[in-house]
């Protein structure tokens, strides 16, 4: 009888109970969910075992609003879950008021999961964001001529394209051997292109001297604790 409720766009339909208990659940929810959630409330009052606690505000409220509701319908909502692999996943719903309907007596629960398609959304986001950068470098630097002004414009487009604090820039003096700081931007450089009590680091001397010897990246949390 529940067959006739399904949409067949979504992955599971549920039938729950008022109190959140779950009266029927189909093949595709059991599997995405487990088939130990019948035995205990889909929805409870303050708690879940299955709903992210982050998101269960949402879902209860929307839940409310339709048991004040006969045959009312959401809208489609999305919600985090803990599924039945061990993974958080997320869903995408509608539910129906068919508490009245005889046949029925429950709020109808229709889901898809839509974790994969987030994570295509997200994986598309970045890739044009690091396009844009990157072009944003390359079209700045096609306007300048000189060493120094690259320099320059390099540690401009660090803070301002990365959301960085500062830039310091260095180039080799391989002759004495040192690290020389040509461009910054930031406390080093508090007004114009000049830097502010230059400094020149011998390889392996401190973080950017260390970085340099070796060529392996380093990321400090705190360089208060670790200079």
């Amino acid at each position: 009888q529940f067959h006739t409720l399904m949409d067949h766009s979504f992955d599971s339909t549920l039938v729950l109970e008022p109190s959140g208990v779950v009266k029927y659940i189909s093949p595709g929810g059991e599997r995405l969910l487990g088939t130990g959630h019948q035995a205990e409330p889909f929805i409870k009052e303050g708690r879940s075992s299955l709903i992210v606690p982050e998101d269960l505000p949402v879902v209860l409220q929307i839940a409310q609003k339709l048991l004040a509701e006969p045959r009312g319908r959401s809208g489609l909502f999305s919600y985090r879950i803990h599924a039945a692999d061990g993974t958080r996943r997320t869903f995408e719903a509608g539910a129906t008021n068919f508490l009245k309907v005889r046949s029925v007596e429950g709020l109808v629960l229709n889901i898809r999961d839509i974790t994969e398609r987030l994570k295509s959304d997200e994986t598309a986001r970045r890739s044009e964001a690091f396009t844009r950068t990157l072009n944003a470098f390359a079209t700045s630097l096609l306007e300048r001529d000189t060493e120094e002004e690259i320099l320059w414009d390099l540690a401009q487009n660090c803070v301002s394209q990365l959301g960085f604090v500062d830039c310091v820039i260095y180039l080799v003096d391989a002759e004495r051997g040192v690290l020389v700081q040509k461009a910054a931007l930031g406390p080093k450089s508090p007004g114009g292109r000049v830097i502010f009590n230059p400094i020149q680091i011998s390889f392996g001397e401190g973080i950017v001297g260390s970085v340099a010897s070796n060529r392996i990246p380093a990321r400090v949390g705190d360089t208060r604790v670790d200079p």
